[in-house]
């Protein structure tokens, strides 16, 4: 959770820097999403390194979900989902197509998750949010333009 608040508190100083100016709403929101997505990937990866990680006195997310980590998965892409159509409802224009995107992406990220070895397919799962990050940092770009 650290790591996620850690990674998303540039976007603080970024929104500030496009938009010259602080809209306190519009930063704390994308502030709360990429905190969330940063989670959202975090575990997914680490999905990866599971059997490793059970070899390992350490913890982790994983571990500490346990069964209950496919619906944590779930629910942190629910709330992207909802999220990213808050934002496109208000902001409109290309984030609409980032936010189809998204849940075409977060559908199969889910399905391929839920297959029997998640493990072989987390990196892959988590390398996929290239796109996602990719998708969103160009509309935001050009909502702030």
């Amino acid at each position: 959770m650290i790591l996620a608040f850690a990674f998303s508190s540039s976007v603080w100083v970024v929104y500030y820097q496009i938009a010259n100016e602080q809209v306190f709403y519009d930063i704390a929101l994308l502030f709360l999403l990429n905190t969330i997505w940063t989670l959202l990937y975090d575990t997914q990866y680490a999905m990866a390194d599971f059997e490793d990680d059970l070899k390992l006195p350490i913890n982790t997310s994983v571990k500490a979900l346990g069964g209950w980590i496919m619906p944590f998965n779930a629910l942190l892409m629910s709330v992207l989902s909802a999220g990213a159509v808050f934002v496109s409802y208000f902001w409109g224009g290309i984030t609409w197509v980032a936010l189809i995107v998204t849940l075409i992406l977060f559908i199969w990220q889910y399905r391929m998750l839920c297959q029997k070895a998640w493990e072989k397919n987390a990196i892959n799962v988590f390398l996929s949010h290239i796109y996602i990050g990719g998708i969103w940092c160009f509309a935001i770009a050009m909502h702030l333009n």
